[in-house]
């Protein structure tokens, strides 16, 4: 298949969207290259689609897409479950293991009052993955990119194909979660609060407040300080060492809208809450240390708050969407001052 076959086959295209978690309601044309070209400095949008024709130019029709995917997902469980880990998992009776004796409710947390506040996350990386490492008592099971790579090797396929469907597996997260939502997720789940609740009771330990607790996030109110947190966690045994820590802040994208914006960083040495990042968008969202996040907002409403963000005119592409399987077009603009002065008055 050559790229246009592949930008015009819309299930490949849109599997591919959900794959790479890309914020594009709309994909044929034109408006699939229109999008790749506004999200790239962002999303990196355009490397990602260039992982996907990599891998079907390998492939004479669409339908072998849809094959090597079941192949790598099945031949993933198959090896996976024969793991001690997983069988260890599945006699698990979450009835009288792993207990937890403190729940802390998950908040709404994109709210005015968490506003330019001091925040930090810790989250706990690959987590469907890594419940399985954290049950692995014979620390058998590798990384889960060095296991996918095994996997995908095992394909009945040309060395080059292997190497480029490795490289566009690798980098979806989607497709992690697609693997693992077929091995006893609500299991998983069970587990990943466990191990939250027992990060969350070393944390309170220190006098800090929990603020929210999901299944694999934490956030730590009024504190900012990312040395002095690993320092606490790092007191944790060894197979909860699987967690990432930012501090984080949000930033409000229009006075009159709830559309935020979260920024976040791991280094320590970066002074996130000293700067305004809703003013200077564009330069900062090239920089590889700090993590820019558009939250609480509808999907057909993203490319006009992208454009207020890097402070570009809106046109017709950024206000289509599909509705009920129909290409429709809002007929006023999200930011629009004067429209929005006169909805006021009436």
């Amino acid at each position: 298949m050559n790229i246009q076959e592949t930008m015009g086959n819309h299930s490949i295209v849109k599997r591919f969207l959900k794959d790479y978690k890309l914020p594009i309601q709309v994909f044929q044309d034109p408006y699939l290259e229109y999008f790749l070209e506004l999200y790239d400095d962002f999303h990196q949008s355009k490397s990602k689609f260039k992982r996907l024709t990599n891998m079907t130019s390998h492939l004479e029709h669409g339908e072998q897409f849809f094959e090597i995917n079941r192949d790598v997902f099945n031949l993933f469980k198959e090896k996976f479950t024969q793991f001690d880990a997983y069988q260890k998992f599945q006699a698990i009776d979450l009835r009288n293991d792993f207990k937890i004796q403190k729940k802390i409710e998950s908040k709404d947390f994109y709210q005015e009052e968490n506003l330019n506040k001091k925040f930090i996350s810790i989250d706990l990386k690959k987590a469907n993955f890594n419940i399985f490492k954290f049950l692995d008592d014979k620390q058998e099971i590798p990384e889960y990119s060095t296991f996918l790579t095994t996997v995908i090797h095992e394909l009945h396929h040309s060395s080059d194909m292997k190497k480029d469907i490795d490289a566009y597996f690798q980098e979806s997260k989607m497709i992690r979660q697609v693997i693992f939502g077929e091995l006893n997720p609500s299991k998983q789940q069970a587990i990943q609060r466990f191990v939250i609740s027992q990060i969350c009771q070393e944390i309170e330990k220190h006098g800090l407040q929990v603020n929210s607790a999901s299944s694999d996030e934490i956030i730590v109110k009024n504190c900012d300080d990312i040395s002095q947190m690993k320092s606490i966690l790092s007191q944790l045994p060894q197979e909860y060492q699987f967690f990432r820590v930012e501090k984080f802040k949000l930033e409000k994208i229009h006075p009159e809208k709830n559309f935020f914006l979260k920024i976040s960083t791991a280094n320590p040495d970066i002074p996130i809450y000293e700067n305004n990042f809703i003013d200077s968008f564009k330069e900062n969202q090239f920089c590889y240390d700090i993590k820019m996040e558009i939250k609480n907002h509808s999907q057909f409403l993203y490319p006009q708050i992208y454009k207020q963000l890097i402070k570009e005119p809106v046109n017709d592409l950024d206000k289509t969407f599909y509705y009920e399987g129909f290409l429709s077009l809002l007929k006023d603009d999200l930011f629009n001052e004067k429209i929005m002065i006169k909805k006021l008055k009436i």
